[in-house]
Order: C-alpha cells, then structure tokens, then sequence
C-alpha cells in the first residue's frame, strides 16, 4: 500500500526521512487513508532499535503521508537463499534481534496498563531489514493487529501476508496471538540456517496443505553442521498446535542466547558487505523503503513538497504548518500489493483512529540470558533417517491417512515421514476409498498419484 519517497529538510538538508505516502486514488478512500494513519500511529507509539521507527503522519489537503526513519541496508529475503547461506553465528545474531524487537512489540500496553496483544502477522525475510550498521529492524506493520479491536487491518482477510510464512491458526481465520508471530518466526530461522524456505510448494493449495499439516522437514538435513539444540528449537517453534510451542519471544530469546554463539552487530554488518545482493524479483515482493537507499540530491525543477512537522506527539499536522521537504521517489516505487491468497472476510467497516486504543510503549528489557523451563522437546527422526511423500489426487481432492492417522487433504506436499514402508489411504468426499503402499527412503521423495474414474 503506497509508494516511499525520501525526503530532505529544505532548512538542514541533511536531515533524511523516507515519507510513505498515498497515491490520491487511494487516498481519497476513507479505509486507505485510516489504514495508513493506523499503522503510523503504531510506529509512533512503539520505539525500539529493532523495530522500524514512524516519526510522524502528515496530511495536506489529499496527500497523505508517513514519516519514517530512513535506512540502508538489505533485507534478509535479499541476503539469504539458496546460494548464499550465511554463517550460523550470523542467523544466531540476528535472530536474537528479531526476537528482542518482538518481545517489545508484544508486551506493548494500553494507557490503561493492559497488555494490548499486539501481533505483527507479516513477520518474513522482506518484513526483516540489516542496515548497514549490522542492526535487524523489523519493518511493515499494515496488517499488524491489535487484540480486542473491532477495526480491520486489512481489506482482503487475515490471510493478506505472505502465506508460506504464516501461521495455521491464521489460516484458519482464527483469533491471533504472540504464538502466530513465533511460529512465522521459527519458518524465518528455518530460511536463515539453511537457506531454503520450509514451505517452498508452488501452489498456493500445496503450501496451505502444508502450512496446515504437514511438519517441517529437519534442517539438519539441509544444514548438517545446525546443533541438535537448534533443530528441537525450530521444531517446536514450528508446532500446527500453538499450545505446543514457547509460550514468548523472551522465552524463545533465553533458550537461544544460552545455547548460541551469535555475532555482534559489527560482524553481522561485516558478512552484509561482502554478500552478493539479490534483486527484488528473486527475493520476492518488496516494500520500495527495503531496497538500498541512495542519499543523492533530486533535480529541483522536479521537486513535490508537502509539510512536514518532526516529532512523535501529533498525529496529523494541519496544512501548511512546519517546515517544507523535497521529495523524490525511493527505488524501487511504487509498491505492488502481493496476492490475495485466500478469499475475502466480511467485517465491519474501519474504526476512525480515533476509537484505537491508545498505545504505551513498554520499556526495553535487559538481555535475558537465563535459562528457561522447557517444553517437551519433538522426537528426532528415527534411526533409520527420513523422506517425504507427495500425494496428488485427480479430478478433485481427497482426505490423506498415513498409517491409520489422518494428516490433511490433497494435495499433499513433501510430508516428512520415517524410512520404511507405510500405508497411504486417500477418501474421497462422497466416501471412496483407494490405498497405496508405499516404501519412503531415507533422503529421498516418494510421489504417488490416486486417480478417481470419471
């Protein structure tokens, strides 16, 4: 939603800001424009080193504007994949900022003191930014929720984030909390140790099947190097049951920082300026404010100027009113939306901002580097290792159960099983049944195809 300009102080030219803005189709619609004003009153309220800053929202006439820190640097979607892995210490060292920034995120309160359940929901490698500097900074909080509000975040549905980084609950259109963000993040710590996505299908029916019921193949498999201590922990992070997973980024935080050795914000900020950088096509759909940010002066007799007032207490800044600033876009511009990947949800018409609950921002807590109760560790493979099987099933779908347990429906993708021989049974909705035998070999993938006559 929107486009990102860079903009300079006409009284200091150095002073940088990147403006996200409105197109005026857009900002002429009353949900647009509440929606960006929303997620601007979020950023103000929330301040954090790991957490992109929104400085302030301006509006003149119909342009809509929000003021954002400036930053350079990279998104891990642009750093990390299949050929360039990095090292472990650096996954440990930004994972262990991500989890800092979202710690704070979920223990924001109201002005009443309670906890406000702030989820962010779009939590994946684009949504993540390295600057230059080596510090993470999470990014993007458009569809972020807040617990107990009856506005919509979004106008397509909880599923508007990027699917194979969401969580099942989410899928279900259920009731979000901290556990959704944990489990997008365990598929992002998956990405960073081994350089491939866990959900990597190619349809969208495939990752939702897997998303849904499929578990996470074991990154020691594509990372042999990863610790025992690391694969348990992203498998629990990765549990379909939220109940099964850490109950808290600070929680997940303590079990990392004691078992991890991470790098410093320096040598994260080191292995960045040798990385090659992957281009906005092969990382996926970016937001214009993660590209690299080039600091130099636009041609004046192209200037656009709107006002711009510095500072997190007011909201909106009446026309004409503070100081002027030179816009020009920031590359790549505009965005483009990604798809809708489930069909819409009927709600309610957006709050005006002003029935938002009002936001405290909660202190930064000090690095916890105790140890915390664990919950019951997923059982490693078995001895004789693991593959996976795919099921496809045509014309329509069918009900998969593997060895007497039900494990989804069709089509199944890439599901983990032990090596050895199972019993594959596929129902069909009107009660048919056809069964396979199948023998899964360790390493290797098992496809079968269940054909229904016409």
């Amino acid at each position: 939603m929107g486009e990102v300009w860079e903009a300079e102080h006409h009284a200091d030219p150095s002073q940088r800001v990147a403006l996200k803005r409105l197109p005026r189709q857009e900002a002429a619609v009353v949900g647009q424009r509440r929606r960006l004003i929303d997620e601007a009153r979020l950023g103000i309220a929330l301040s954090h080193p790991n957490l992109a800053r929104t400085l302030d929202v301006i509006e003149e006439g119909p342009e809509l504007a929000a003021v954002l820190e400036l930053l350079e640097g990279h998104t891990v979607a642009q750093l990390v994949h299949r050929g360039q892995v990095p090292p472990l210490g650096w996954a440990q060292g930004v994972a262990l900022q991500v989890l800092d920034g979202l710690d704070y995120l979920h223990r924001a309160k109201g002005e009443d003191g309670r906890p406000l359940g702030l989820v962010h929901r779009d939590l994946k490698p684009s949504n993540l930014f390295i600057t230059t500097a080596g510090e993470a900074k999470i990014i993007d909080f458009g569809i972020a929720s807040i617990q107990g509000s009856e506005r919509t975040v979004t106008r397509t549905g909880l599923l508007r984030g990027s699917l194979p980084y969401c969580s099942p609950e989410m899928a279900r259109h259920e009731p979000l909390d901290a556990r959704s963000d944990l489990f997008s993040f365990g598929l992002v710590l998956y990405e960073l140790v081994t350089g491939e996505r866990c959900h990597a299908q190619t349809t969208e029916a495939a990752i939702l099947s897997a998303v849904l019921w499929s578990p996470a193949p074991s990154i020691r498999a594509l990372a042999p190097d990863a610790p025992e201590w690391l694969e348990r922990l992203v498998a629990r992070l990765l549990q379909k049951n939220r109940d099964d997973r850490p109950g808290s980024a600070a929680e997940v935080s303590a079990e990392l920082a004691r078992e991890a050795v991470p790098f410093s914000e320096a040598e994260i900020a080191g292995w960045v300026r040798g990385a090659s950088v992957g281009s906005a096509s092969t990382a996926g759909t970016q937001s214009a404010l993660q590209a690299p940010v080039v600091l130099a002066p636009p041609p004046r007799s192209k200037r656009r100027v709107l006002p711009w007032v510095v500072g997190a207490g007011a909201l909106l800044v009446a026309a004409g009113v503070g100081a002027v600033v030179t816009l020009r876009p920031v590359e790549p511009a505009p965005v483009v939306a990604e798809p809708v990947v489930a069909p819409p949800v009927s709600a309610p018409p957006p709050a005006p901002a002003s029935e938002l609950p009002a936001l405290v921002a909660p202190p930064r807590p000090a690095p916890k580097h105790k140890a915390v109760a664990h919950r019951a560790a997923v059982a490693a493979p078995a001895a004789g290792g693991e593959g996976w099987l795919t099921v496809g099933v045509k014309p329509g779908w069918g009900t998969v159960e593997i060895d007497g347990a039900t494990v989804g429906p069709s089509p199944l993708f890439r599901h983990s099983l032990g090596a050895g021989r199972h019993t594959v049974v596929v129902t069909r909705h009107d009660g048919q049944k056809q069964s396979r035998v199948v023998q899964i070999e360790d390493g290797k993938e098992q496809r079968i195809a269940v054909e229904w006559p016409e």
